[in-house]
């Protein structure tokens, strides 16, 4: 396992308690909190945990039909994501097509990981910015070292 992902790295230094997650692209910007993570340090490993487990959450009917009754373009984009990512499942897209809409449906095709950036948080909490870029502007050679957000 790569050191980067370990329980016993820091994520940040000096070390934290807590590390808030924020994020700010796709249809559903506004609508979804940040992501909170806390323990007694925060590791490099929780905070990719954290990240990946947000978004594989589904959304809920109401979150969706915030997102439709504010532009029927985000809808539409929504489900053109939606769609794309059960079609990227051979022989389970029926089962992804049934587990509904989720978070990670919300960034479009900005589902590759680009990095993140500390940024200024008014009550000292360490805040990140999560970059993300089109995973249709990835190198396929990218692809197979598990630089996708999924």
């Amino acid at each position: 396992m790569n050191e980067a992902f370990s329980s016993n790295v820091t994520a940040v230094f000096p070390e934290a308690d807590e590390i808030v997650v924020v994020y700010d692209t796709g249809p559903a910007q506004g609508l979804m909190q940040p992501i909170r993570i806390k323990k007694e340090m925060v590791s490099c490993g929780d905070v990719f945990w954290a990240i990946y487990e947000y978004f594989q959450k589904p959304m809920s009917p109401d979150e969706v039909g915030v997102i439709k009754s504010r532009s029927e373009d985000d809808y539409r984009r929504l489900l053109e994501a939606y769609h794309r990512r059960c079609l990227r499942t051979p022989g389970l897209a029926d089962i992804t097509r049934q587990q509904g809409v989720k978070r990670v449906d919300c960034l479009d095709d900005r589902t590759a990981w680009w990095g993140m950036s500390p940024i200024w948080a008014p009550d000292d909490t360490w805040s990140l910015l999560l970059h993300l870029m089109p995973s249709s502007s990835v190198r396929p050679s990218l692809l197979k070292m598990g630089g996708i957000v999924r």
